[in-house]
């Protein structure tokens, strides 16, 4: 390669030609096919724009990285990159059942994924923007901040640390856009977008549809049903009410040689949503989106082999080893409901959001070795092992508008938020140990095992 490379600088040095000429040459045929060409293109739309006897006005819209509220402003007119995925589109085409599994194949720099022998974290899966943590991402459902989720993901979790949005408790059908901006938004959002901001846009277009969805992996595991419906009513002058209704059953899948389970996790949900609006006339009109979600879901923890007895395991109750199962029962509901109006140019929104996600823990197909190993293998094989909520409340008060005439537009934009936020642990199952001689009195909770006392019997 470097003989050629070498010949090749001879023949050239032998010709002793001047290289700026031919590109000089080059230079200016470029420029005169630029010239003929270039108006081409505006002469065919211009040709196209008069056969046509109607004009089709685009009216997908963004307010992600704008303020602006009118006249409406389009995705080009941010300074930053925004993303509009057309989701009723992407879902046809798409063989994912959820939400974050159908970005994931579809918005760049958006990554989410199922994890495996990571605890709670195989139950909710995050997501997030630029390789950052899931917290430093910004979910906006309409416009307005979604909640994270109780869980804080440890033990092995890929987002170690962290609390994100579950973007999975969102039907997929209830959708209209995504907005995903890719870019650090901390100065205009607060410093959890710092990786970027999406804003979900649910459906309001009148009409029932429905999907009926199956799939399955190769090896027959992971069978997946999923069964959802929309319907849309418009009434009044603008006013409109949009219901979905989803049903998911995901079955889990192995891949692991062993016990040790790795692969799908188990989940089933349901999941209600709705989107309504009412106009007052002139006044403004009244605004509210809730949801609901109840999900169950199942996932293998790491394998107790015969080599952890005694600590971890017992030669009477597992001589072979086990692998206990973590299952979660979640809870997730929100509602966010306002009013918007406008004061001669100015426009306000005010509103408030509630947001709460709850998750318990039940712990089967185990046991409590120092228990097993003190009692001749008796133990107990199921543990309510406690649980988390999160709560959060927000109150927002926004005022804009935009001038016209200044600087060849200006918008102004300003307004308050108040947001009150409380997280519980929850103690569950108090479990008490019977000796000859004392009561053993222990109690669990979501991430340790308490031993409270011993009362010595008399």
């Amino acid at each position: 390669m470097t003989h050629r490379k070498n010949s090749k600088n001879s023949r050239d040095a032998k010709a002793d030609v001047n290289p700026a000429k031919p590109a000089k040459h080059a230079l200016w045929l470029a420029l005169a096919l630029a010239g003929l060409l270039g108006p081409l293109p505006q002469a065919f739309a211009q040709d196209a724009a008069d056969s046509d006897d109607e004009v089709v006005e685009l009216d997908m819209i963004s307010v992600i990285g704008s303020r602006r509220v009118s006249p409406r402003s389009s995705d080009t007119d941010s300074v930053v990159p925004v993303d509009v995925f057309n989701i009723s589109k992407e879902v046809e085409r798409s063989p994912q059942f959820d939400l974050a599994q159908s970005l994931q194949f579809i918005a760049p720099s958006f990554h989410s994924t199922r994890q495996t022998g990571a605890d709670g974290a195989d139950l909710v899966d995050s997501a997030a923007l630029r390789g950052l943590g899931s917290d430093q991402t910004l979910v906006l459902v309409n416009g307005k901040r979604r909640h994270s989720t109780s869980l804080v993901n440890i033990f092995g979790a890929r987002n170690r640390g962290n609390t994100g949005t579950d973007l999975n408790t969102i039907p997929v059908l209830g959708i209209e856009r995504i907005e995903v901006l890719r870019d650090g938004a901390a100065a205009q959002y607060g410093s959890d977008a710092i990786a970027g901001v999406m804003n979900i846009v649910m459906k309001t277009k009148p009409g029932c549809e429905g999907i009926l969805g199956y799939g399955q992996y190769s090896r027959g595991d992971g069978l997946n049903y999923q069964a959802s419906a929309y319907c849309g009513f418009q009434f009044g002058d603008g006013g409109h009410a949009a219901f979905t209704g989803e049903y998911l059953d995901r079955g889990s899948s192995d891949r692991s040689p062993g016990k040790r389970i790795i692969g799908d996790t188990a989940v089933e949900n349901a999941t209600v949503t709705f989107d309504g609006n009412l106009p007052i006339g002139d006044m403004g009109g009244l605004y509210l989106t809730a949801g609901f979600q109840q999900r169950d879901a199942k996932s293998g923890a790491f394998e107790r082999t015969p080599e952890d007895i005694p600590t971890r395991n017992s030669a009477l109750l597992y001589p072979d080893g086990f692998v206990p199962f973590i299952n979660g029962d979640l809870e997730d509901r929100s509602v966010t409901g306002g009013f918007k109006t406008q004061f001669g140019d100015w426009y306000a929104d005010f509103s408030q959001s509630y947001g709460y996600n709850r998750f318990d823990y039940r712990i089967t197909n185990t046991l409590n070795a120092s228990i097993a190993n003190l009692n001749a293998g008796r133990s107990p094989t199921e543990f309510d092992a406690g649980g988390f909520a999160f709560g959060q409340y927000t109150t927002n008060a926004d005022f804009s508008r935009y001038f016209d005439n200044y600087f060849q537009g200006l918008n102004v934009a300003f307004g308050a938020e108040y947001r009150k936020e409380n997280y519980e642990i929850f103690l569950k199952e108090c479990l008490r140990v019977l000796k000859p001689d004392r009561h053993i009195y222990l109690m669990f909770d979501s991430y340790s095992l308490l031993t409270l006392g011993s009362i010595v019997r008399k």
